[in-house]
Order: structure tokens, then sequence, then C-alpha cells
């Protein structure tokens, strides 16, 4: 409860503080729909308007949402009717109509998965999610969030990131503390990365309250001061109420009832005295005084409660320190009538409220009436329920621990490749003052490939060596267990050096590398790029593999592609490439030639078949024809050979390394351009 209404005052914060930037971004969005002449555009600028005024303007929200219809209709835009469907969803969730914010939130998620927009499909999942949690349906929000989250992980979107993984760690709240744990963890990780402190506060408390389930009273205050460390001074004393709480629970009653008297000043002082946070404080201030033996001032301030309108778990509580309060000055009629209220209310209560508490408290007043029948009969209900909750408690503490250990684990690893990364940057920004050697060290990095060709031949050799040695050596297990991992230590080591090299090489291409004939170098530079990232990403594949002289061609040429996409940027995210391979796995003298050819095809394509960047397909397949024989072929439905295709350095390696592979290559113009190689693997 006190969770709810913390982090609805963070919520509101933040709205108040975003609401100068939205008046902003208004002005920008309403230039763009009055001057552009672009349909699509005009429709996405209606939708971060429909944005701007949720969820504070409801009428806005409609009527630019009908400009969106309008808009969507014209163009036949399947995103256009995603954004309808999705504000509609939004306006039906305002009005508290949560079967039709489901039923347009399903249209929205649907159409909008079918575009290229993964940003925009985040936010009708997540919103639909939404929509199924308030509607209780927390099974089917998870579905659909972690169906999402490798999206999510695919953008890179820190914030989306960090709100989903909140979003999904609120699915587990009232059924699974060790998940929800987990998740909020993981939405920490990403709410450091964009600094954002409300959003960290409500984590820290919503952390605390877990640990406040299993009593692990230290960690939650620990949480709770990481919370109060980072909040203003309004709530800074909210979750100071949470802290005098916490004091009672480790029996700190001192310490407790200073933090609640504070806290009972201030709110008198700011006028906050008839809110549910100050009948909490009070309750903890009661709680004090009742276990520091100030009974009369217990009663004082319970009596004092129930003369508002609270909710039920306040109530109850209120009534049982009442109860024990006259039953420790032995006022058993009084005791009695206040235990009796309590008990009589039956409506379900939720949040700290400790029902077994009632019958502790029954048990007290039957044993001084002496009636030890009942009193026995009360103690046993009240110790059922002790052990069965402390069972729960025992087994999450421990699964949290472990949650704990795992993610602490992982973060530090998110933290390092943050440094590692912005290290590169840093580097890479330097390198760019300095492209004045090209010739050379393209020269350099063909001496060091074909130097790696030399040194795995000599390691084949040496395997074979090694192998005879363990076949004489079988007697031995120890001596032979040693070779093996000797050998395998050995393997894993010269190919990370030789990535390690290339990975150097690539760097110093970004300082030096110029194409004569190119006049854009930074297309060239990630032309060099890509030949080096072929060459690395074989020998990732083979210290990653068991197999350490084999390359499995499926799982590389997926690698390939995904790096040399990343390299070219997001222009050509239209271009869709299909990958067919069978569990073809080749050795390296095979496997470098190969990948090259597939390299400069694939950036060939690339560079020519589609000069707009619009959308097209690209096609590779790899077979295998007989024994020794296969076949690959790259095809795109480009603008053809004529027109793209002209004789350039890497179509001219292309012809080298298919020789080097024993293949011949054909050339078909249908429909754009297909290369069919008829190769043979290497056998030493």
């Amino acid at each position: 409860k006190l969770f709810l209404l913390i982090l609805c005052f963070f919520v509101s914060k933040k709205l108040h503080s975003q609401s100068f930037e939205n008046e902003k971004n208004t002005e920008k969005l309403a230039k763009i729909i009055r001057y552009s002449k672009d349909d699509s555009a005009k429709i996405y600028s209606y939708h971060e308007l429909c944005n701007s005024y949720y969820p504070h303007n409801p009428s806005k929200i409609e009527y630019f949402n009908n400009k969106i219809q309008q808009l969507s209709i014209k163009t036949k835009s399947v995103k256009g009717i995603g954004f309808y469907n999705l504000n509609l969803s939004k306006i039906s969730f305002l009005k508290g109509d949560l079967k039709n914010a489901i039923l347009y939130g399903e249209k929205s998620y649907k159409l909008l998965s079918k575009t290229s927009d993964l940003k925009n499909r985040l936010e009708a999942a997540t919103f639909l999610a939404f929509t199924y949690y308030e509607n209780y349906e927390d099974k089917r929000a998870r579905e659909i969030l972690k169906k999402n989250l490798s999206i999510a992980h695919k953008l890179n979107d820190n914030k989306i990131l960090g709100r989903m993984y909140i979003f999904l760690a609120s699915t587990y709240q009232e059924t699974n503390p060790v998940e929800e744990f987990k998740y909020n963890k993981k939405a920490l990780i990403y709410y450091d990365l964009i600094e954002d402190k409300i959003g960290k506060v409500a984590l820290y408390h919503r952390m605390s309250i877990i640990h406040k389930k299993i009593m692990a009273y230290d960690e939650c205050l620990k949480y709770l001061e990481m919370a109060i460390k980072l909040s203003s001074d309004d709530t800074k004393h909210i979750l100071s109420v949470e802290k005098a709480n916490i004091y009672n629970k480790m029996e700190h009653y001192s310490k407790a009832k200073s933090i609640a008297e504070k806290n009972y000043n201030h709110f008198i002082k700011t006028k906050q005295n008839l809110n549910s946070i100050f009948y909490t404080n009070n309750l903890c201030l009661a709680v004090s005084n009742f276990e520091l033996k100030n009974y009369n001032e217990a009663i004082k301030i319970c009596l004092s409660i129930l003369k508002f309108k609270i909710d039920n778990e306040t109530k109850k509580t209120a009534l049982n320190i009442l109860s024990k309060c006259y039953l420790k000055l032995n006022n058993l009629e009084k005791s009695i009538i206040y235990i009796n209220k309590s008990h009589n209310i039956k409506e379900p209560v939720s949040g700290d409220y400790e029902v077994e508490e009632e019958y502790k408290i029954k048990s007290d007043i039957e044993e001084a009436l002496r009636n030890f029948k009942k009193a026995l009969f009360y103690k046993n209900i009240y110790l059922s329920l002790i052990i069965k909750k402390n069972k729960n408690i025992n087994q999450n503490k421990l699964q949290l621990l472990q949650v704990d250990f795992d993610l602490s684990d992982k973060e530090n690893k998110i933290k390092k490749l943050e440094i590692d990364s912005l290290q590169k940057t840093i580097l890479m920004e330097k390198q760019k003052n300095h492209l004045l050697f090209t010739y050379l060290i393209i020269f350099f990095s063909v001496i060091i490939i074909f130097s790696t060709l030399n040194v795995l031949k000599t390691i084949k050799k040496e395997n074979k060596i090694i192998e005879e040695t363990n076949s004489q050596l079988e007697k031995s297990v120890q001596l032979t267990n040693k070779k093996k991992k000797k050998k395998e230590l050995l393997l894993k080591e010269i190919h990370h050096r030789v990535k390690n090299n290339l990975q150097l090489i690539m760097s110093l291409l970004n300082i030096q590398v110029r194409e004569g004939e190119t006049k854009d170098i930074n297309e060239f530079l990630k032309i060099g790029e890509s030949r080096i990232i072929s060459i690395a990403l074989i020998h990732e594949n083979l210290y990653q593999n068991d197999k350490l002289n084999k390359v499995n061609f499926q799982i590389y040429i997926e690698n390939l592609i995904l790096n040399i996409n990343n390299a070219f940027g997001s222009k050509y995210n239209n271009i869709i490439t299909e990958i067919e391979s069978e569990n073809i796995n080749f050795d390296i003298q095979t496997a470098i030639p190969l990948s090259l050819i597939i390299n400069e095809l694939y950036c060939n394509i690339l560079k020519h078949a589609f000069p707009n960047c619009t959308t097209g397909n690209v096609k590779i397949e790899l077979i295998k024809i007989e024994k020794n024989e296969f076949q690959l072929t790259v095809s795109d439905n480009g603008i053809g050979f004529e027109k793209h295709t002209r004789k350039t350095l890497g179509l001219e390696l292309v012809h080298l390394l298919v020789e080097q592979i024993n293949g011949k290559i054909i050339l078909e113009k249908n429909n754009g351009t297909i290369y069919i190689i008829n190769f043979k693997e290497f056998i030493d």
C-alpha cells in the first residue's frame, strides 16, 4: 500500500517535470504537420502528439487520432492503422473500459508487429501488457513482455528496457517475490545507465519491501537507505515511515519511535495529517510505545486513528494493538471487545497485516481467563500459521540470495563491457585524424592472413603428432588428460591471438584506410573492416567451438551478415537477408577463402544493388552436392549486373579466392544478380 502511494507521488512529479518539454515537442510536431508533404511523416507526428497528451487530455488524443485514421485510410498505411488502434486502446483505458482497451491493443500489436518499426511495436506490446495487468491477467502480461524483451535488447534503448523490466517485475508482485526481485534488479541496471533518479528510488523501495516480506531486515534497510539518499525532502519523510516500521520489526523500538515522532511533526507542520501515510506512521508510533510499555500512549494513538475513515488493514492493526494494550493493563473486558471487533472484519486485507497476530492475542486472553483448552486451540492455529510463513520465507531467502549473486555478477560484466565500449569509441575518434598509410596497412594485413594460414597448417600437423602420442599412452590416464588440456589451451590461445591481431588491424584500418577509386573514405573503411571481421569471426567460431579445427558455417554466415549490417549502419535496414545452409563444417583452409568470398559479394550488393536504400532481398545458400563438392549461391533482386557492377578490387579478389578453393564462378542475370560458385573442400 505504501509502495503504491510513493509510486504515485513519483509519477506525478515526473509528469510535472516533463510538461515543459512536452510543450516544446508539441510546437515542433505542429510545424512538421503544417509544412510537410509526406503523409507518413504527418501520421507519425500526429501519433507523437497523442503521446504528448496522454494521459491528461483524452479529448486531444481523440482529435489527433481521427487525423491518423483519415491519413492512414488514404495512404493504406499499416503502421498508421496500428497507431490508430493503439490510441483507441489508451482512450478506452482512460475511460475505464478495459475490455475495449485490450481489444484495440491486440489489433495494434498485431499490425505494428508486421512493420520494421521496432520502437512502436514495443510501445504497443508494453501498453497491451499493461492493460492485461490492470485486468488481473498477469500471466498474459508476462507472455507479451517476455516475447518482446529480445527485440528491446536488439533496439538497445536503455529507457525502454528499464521500463519493460520494472513492469515485468510488477506482474510477480503478489505471487513470486524472487522473480519480482530478479527483474527489478535488471531494471535497476538500465535506470542506472539513463540516470533516472525517480525510477531508481521507486525500485530501491520496492526491493526493500521484498526483503521485508522475507524478514531480511538488514537488506531491507540497506535498500531503503539508498532510496532515501536519492529522494527529495518530501519523499524522504514518506520513506522514513517505512524506515520506522522496519526498526520496529528489528526490535529497535527507541529508534523507530524517534523517527516516527519526527515524521509526525513534519506531517502536522505541512498539513499532511489526513492521509494513509500519516495513519501508517501513527501505527508505527503506537507499536513502538506498546513495546516500550507506554500502553496508555499507544491506546491514545490508536483511538485517534479509529476516528477517521481508514482501510481494513489499518483498522484491524489498530484494534489489535488496543487489545494487546488493555491485556497488559489487565483490563480483559476491553481487550476482548477490541479483538472481537478486529476478528469481525471479514473483508480481505493486504499489505503488512499479520493475521497470525489475532490468534496469538486470543490465546493470551484465554490464558488470562484460565481457559487453557481454548488458549491451546488458538496457540496451535498461531503456531501453524507461523511455521507455514517461516517455511515460505526461508525458501524465498535462499532463492533471493542466489538471484542477487547471479545478477550482481552480470551487472559487473555489463559495466565492464560499457567501459570497453567507451574506450573503443574514444580510440576511434582519435584515429579519424590519421588516414595516411592505407596501402601499407592492407599489405601488412595480407601478410598476417597468409602467415596465419601457415601457422594453422603447422598446428594441424602438431595435432596429428599429439594424437599419435596420446594413443601410445592410453594406460597413463593422468598424463593423457594433461596432454589434451595442453592441446586445447594451445589451440584456443593461438586462435585468440590471431583474432586479437586481426582486431588490431581493423583498428589500424580505421586510422589509415583509403581507396583511391572510392570517393567516400568512410564507405571504403567499412568494406575494409568487413574483410577483417570475416576473418576474425572464423577464429572466434573456432575457439568458441568444441571442434577447434572446424567452422560451423550456418552460425558463421549469420554472425558475418549481422556484423556487416552493423558496420554499414541503419540505412540498409530495409534489405532483408535470407540464409539457407545445411549443417556443414569446413576446416580453416577452406573456411577463410569462402568467408572472404561471401563478404565481398554481400558488401558489393549492399553498395551497388540497392542505390537508394530501397527495400530488397538478398539470399545466401550453401549446399553439399557430393562427398567433397559444394555450391554457394549469392543472389539479390536489385537493379541488375550491368547497372551496378563494375570491375573492382573486391570482385577481382572473389575470382582469385574461387581459384584457391578449386572452384568455378557463374554469373546469372535474372531480376537482379545471381552468383553461383561450385567448389571443393581443401583436404590436406
